[in-house]
């Protein structure tokens, strides 16, 4: 049975228009409206005489009327006819119900609305006062298809290595140290932090949007999945955790407890005419899933740099051919090898399933003779989302400590009405493309889907 898009978000976006009407009209109008009075009367009428309380009733009320017309989109997609039956629902269905299906049908019938744009500023430390710790957080903002984005909304398949459309419009997102290893007698390198975006409000609300308080995280080295990342152990000059699959031990890789970034040693490669050292573990099934998403991180120094090589971190499998996507490995080209200790990480989503012979491996290319690379901290961690943002955070080479605290900024550009409307009220993203672009051999469905430029239902019907 088919489903009349036209008809059911031409319905819908008439509703949204009213809505979003009425949040121009509690963010700007009544606040200019105010000001004017405030102004005119001067000291004839001062604010706290009731005129403020007055004008803050007014914006409540507006969200009380655009709360009402949301629940109104909701029982139009509760219609039985035109809604719950192409969808292959029952008349008792639940909207949560109808909202996965509906995303599911998006896809089958390859329907997208106007997508919105997010992005993520550089992560900063204060300057004043200065943080005790010297790492890091690296922020991602492609989902998995593991974790739920957004506080109230839920995990989906179909987020797997999708761009996020369900940031704020614009938050500063903080991290801050609440345990460390000297006061709280935590491991070093598991710190506990908490995580917060802006002031939260309730959905369709008048003030500026906001994430709001976040899951707590912990810092990922004390926790990392990568057996001997830390590099302070080595067995007949192989870091324990590791095989030599490529190299000679104790000439090709070995311990260095004279250079290393935390601890008492790091992992030195030396060039001895080989063209590929390679450090592999196993990773396997145990202990990860499909399809979410993990950060790889080390920490590398080079002695000079060199040319035709590189140092390169990812996952690999023989049995399935798995090779990792574009940006999901950490590869340094030897030509921009730093020759200070640098922290570098690559977001990776696990394939679905992951592969009985998955491996982790660390590669040094093509170092010339005599040449030097020292590698330590290595982390393969899990990332968590708050907000439509991924994050992983890492130690350097002085321990966090109880209130250090990082900042970055989020920002959606809200280009889809639809779609921030499915964002604010459902806590979810539809499958949508980008105005003007072509979908030619993309299949991912949360990507361009048609030949044909453009979402396939316009926000023209936001009217």
């Amino acid at each position: 049975m088919s489903f009349n898009y036209t008809k059911v978000f031409g319905d819908l976006g008439a509703l949204i228009a009213r809505i979003n009407s009425y949040g121009t009209e509690a963010a700007t109008t009544l606040p200019a409206d105010f000001l004017t009075l405030v102004t005119q009367f001067g000291t004839t009428w001062l604010p706290e005489e009731g005129i403020a309380s007055a004008y803050e009733a007014f914006k409540a009320d507006v969200v009380s009327r655009r709360q009402s017309l949301a629940g109104f989109a909701d029982q139009r997609l509760l219609f039985f006819d035109d809604v719950l039956a192409p969808l292959g629902l029952a008349v008792s269905a639940s909207l949560d119900e109808v909202r996965t299906a509906l995303a599911q049908r998006f896809l089958l019938d390859a329907q997208t609305v106007l997508r919105c744009t997010c992005a993520v500023g550089s992560v900063s430390a204060p300057a004043t006062p200065a943080n005790f710790g010297s790492g890091t957080a690296f922020p991602t903002l492609v989902l998995d298809g593991y974790s739920a984005p957004l506080a109230n909304g839920p995990a989906d398949i179909n987020y797997n290595n999708q761009p996020s459309q369900l940031c704020v419009p614009a938050e500063t997102m903080t991290v801050i140290c609440t345990a460390d290893s000297v006061q709280d007698g935590l491991t070093e390198g598991g710190e506990e932090w908490s995580w917060s975006g802006g002031p939260a409000f309730p959905a369709l609300d008048y003030h500026a949007e906001g994430s709001g308080p976040g899951p707590s995280l912990t810092t990922a080295n004390a926790g990392s999945l990568a057996a001997g990342g830390d590099f302070e152990d080595f067995a007949g000059g192989v870091p324990a955790g590791w095989t030599l699959d490529a190299g000679t031990a104790g000439l090709s890789v070995g311990p260095d407890t004279s250079t290393f970034f935390r601890g008492t040693a790091s992992c030195l490669f030396t060039g001895d005419g080989s063209a590929l050292v390679q450090l592999g573990q196993l990773v396997g099934s145990g202990g990860v899933q499909s399809a979410r998403r993990y950060l790889l991180s080390l920490a590398l120094k080079a002695g000079a740099t060199w040319a035709g090589g590189s140092v390169v971190l990812k996952f690999q499998s023989a049995q399935t051919g798995y090779a990792p996507g574009s940006g999901e490995q950490v590869l340094v080209p030897s030509a921009s090898a730093p020759t200070a200790w640098t922290l570098l990480g690559a977001f990776v989503n696990l394939p679905t399933p992951v592969p009985a012979d998955f491996r982790l491996v660390l590669q040094v290319n093509n170092l010339p003779v005599g040449q030097k690379v020292w590698v330590d901290s290595l982390c393969f961690t899990p990332t968590d989302y708050h907000g439509g943002v991924g994050l992983s955070l890492v130690a350097g080479p002085t321990p966090w400590r109880k209130g250090d605290r990082l900042t970055f900024p989020v920002t959606n550009d809200g280009a889809g009405k639809f779609q921030t409307f499915w964002r604010q009220w459902h806590r979810r993203m539809l499958p949508s493309a980008a105005a003007g672009t072509f979908g030619d051999a993309l299949t991912l469905p949360f990507l361009l889907l048609t030949q044909t430029t453009g979402p396939t239902i316009s926000d023209g019907l936001v009217v």
